[in-house]
């Protein structure tokens, strides 16, 4: 058996359900569910922290996730392959109308799943680490992400971490949008802090459509009251990108 590894907010199944999904890097508005798995722990907390836009160790204080082990389909290995340029391929948000129609093109030749390059990981950062005469970095081995079409409910999920952080060592294996914080790192660092969201969403599983809270409960990091934006929606995991 298969296995691959996603991030979520610890009240949401592992999977989405419902073609009413936010779009990210491999499937537009209304093409859901769409599920996106990583190949190792390191790839799934990548996504969280490049789509956080978290670079510094004190920003990982208060982060609650759940890590899920995911059953893969038996023909995965069968997963179509996008033809694409690099820039596309681990680019930004800007990238992402390309990858998307990419996926069109796959899905119309009757792909059920693609696998690509993991955008979040750097090159080679899919290693992992070793016991040998103490922990020692692995052999570099680059990231994958599978992206499986469809909901997907024969699938199993094991809840590994119920409310688990990444390591500091995480954040030095992330292709951070823009590659390295620039000069308004210190402003949007300070912002974090403060408690100004800076994003409409968390995990890109936030939409205020699918509100499941009452309007005064706490936002599940830093136990603000959340009325002004939206909640995570019914789908628990990463949205590759």
């Amino acid at each position: 058996m298969r296995v691959g590894f996603r991030h979520g907010d610890r009240r949401f199944p592992f999977f989405w359900e419902c073609e009413d999904q936010p779009p990210a890097r491999w499937h537009g508005a209304g093409e859901g569910p769409v599920q996106y798995v990583m190949d190792s722990v390191d790839g799934a907390w990548a996504e969280f922290l490049r789509q956080e836009e978290i670079w510094d160790p004190v920003d990982l204080a208060g982060i609650a996730r759940r890590i899920w082990v995911v059953e893969l389909p038996e023909d995965i290995d069968d997963a179509a392959r996008p033809r694409l340029d690099d820039s596309e391929l681990f680019g930004g948000p800007s990238s992402y109308p390309t990858c998307q129609e990419e996926a069109r093109r796959l899905r119309s030749e009757g792909a059920r799943a693609i696998v690509a390059p993991s955008a979040a990981l750097l090159p080679g950062c899919a290693r992992g680490q070793l016991t040998d005469s103490g922990l020692r970095e692995a052999p570099d081995a680059d990231g994958l992400v599978w992206v499986l079409l469809g909901p997907h409910r024969g699938l199993r999920g094991w809840a590994a971490v119920d409310a688990g952080a990444p390591t500091e060592r995480a954040l030095s294996l992330v292709r951070h949008f823009g590659n390295v914080p620039g000069a308004g790192t210190e402003k949007r660092r300070s912002a974090r802090r403060s408690g100004i969201e800076r994003r409409q969403t968390i995990d890109l599983n936030f939409d205020p459509r699918h509100d499941r809270r009452a309007p005064g409960q706490p936002d599940r990091r830093s136990g603000r009251d959340r009325r002004a934006g939206g909640q995570p929606g019914p789908g628990a995991g990463i949205q590759a990108g």
